[in-house]
């Protein structure tokens, strides 16, 4: 990556606009990777969330939650996991996404993980 990381962040979400394009899996691992470096892996984590509650289509939720949730959900603390919920919960281009339980179970097991007690009520569209 040959950009300062502000510059790729910039990048980043300019190309958010263009989800479809091949590669999103990749610029976002790219992404995680710069982020990682730099020890500011929770700014990789809220812009995933972010892509994720603003996500307009069905299309668009899959190809985040495969390329920029999924593979990265370990390193989620407690209030990254309930930023994501909410988010999941007030859009319904994610909660309404045919596949979206089998995501749903791997957030929810990491979810119970980092908190026992969590209370799932206040998110109907995550647990429904």
């Amino acid at each position: 990556m040959s950009k300062s990381l502000p510059e790729h962040i910039e990048y980043f979400i300019d190309k958010y606009s263009e989800l479809y394009m091949t590669g999103f899996e990749d610029s976002f691992k790219e992404f995680w990777n710069k982020c990682t470096e730099e020890g500011i892996q929770s700014e990789a984590i809220a812009l995933a969330n972010y892509m994720l509650s603003k996500s307009s289509s069905y299309t668009e939720t899959k190809i985040i939650l495969n390329g920029a949730i999924r593979d990265y959900i370990n390193e989620y603390s407690i209030d990254q996991i309930t930023s994501l919920i909410e988010g999941i919960n007030s859009n319904d281009q994610v909660y309404g996404y045919a596949y979206a339980s089998s995501y749903f179970s791997i957030i929810k097991e990491k979810c119970d993980q980092l908190d026992s007690s969590f209370d799932y009520s206040k998110y109907p569209n995550f647990i429904s």
